[in-house]
């Protein structure tokens, strides 16, 4: 995997091409078939920063979070716990704002299931997390958009610069990568 990431953006698509035209050359029609199923389903979009910020929102708005857990796990794998020490601090800032506007989405959509399904499944790893202490109160405030801790992240604004910060993090990691 690790000759994999060496790989430049930009000979990605003809290095797909050159694949399915190799598979189709030998008779591997299922092998084909296989491959184009396998790039539809491309957790990391070819490295296509708009491509995987899309996606993100995408599994916040449908409340998937173990889409975006997915997600969140295979940038990290592949791409965050490669970089310099001094990033870890804005990687694990833009993790956290990402799961908390899960939260928000959720909360804006009456989907009280999914937030407690998050509490659920992520308190083992943000328990310890000074930043999330006061969101343990989330799933149990009637009106969070109205609460002091929680209205910033209510607003069109936190999630435009956000995302903002998402994509130009990532598009900055990608063009940086050998």
């Amino acid at each position: 995997s690790e000759n994999f990431i060496k790989i430049s953006m930009a000979h990605m698509q003809n290095l797909e091409i050159l694949v399915r035209e190799f598979l189709a050359y030998r008779g591997f029609l299922s092998t084909v078939k296989s491959f184009e199923n396998e790039c539809k389903n491309d957790r990391l979009k070819s490295f296509r920063v708009d491509k995987i910020v899309d996606s993100i929102q995408s599994a916040i708005n449908s409340s998937e979070l173990q889409e975006l857990r997915d997600i969140w796990r295979n940038l990290d794998h592949f791409f965050f716990t490669k970089l310099e020490q001094n990033f870890s601090e804005a990687v694990k800032k833009l993790e956290s704002g990402i799961f908390k506007i899960y939260l928000v989405v959720a909360s804006n959509n009456s989907r009280a299931d999914k937030i407690a399904e998050f509490f659920t499944k992520m308190a083992s790893e943000i328990h310890s997390q000074n930043e999330w202490r006061e969101w343990f109160y989330f799933q149990y405030c009637k009106n969070p958009e109205e609460h002091p801790s929680f209205a910033v992240y209510f607003t069109k604004s936190y999630h435009d610069t956000l995302f903002l910060s998402l994509h130009n993090f990532l598009a900055t990691i990608f063009q940086s990568m050998p």
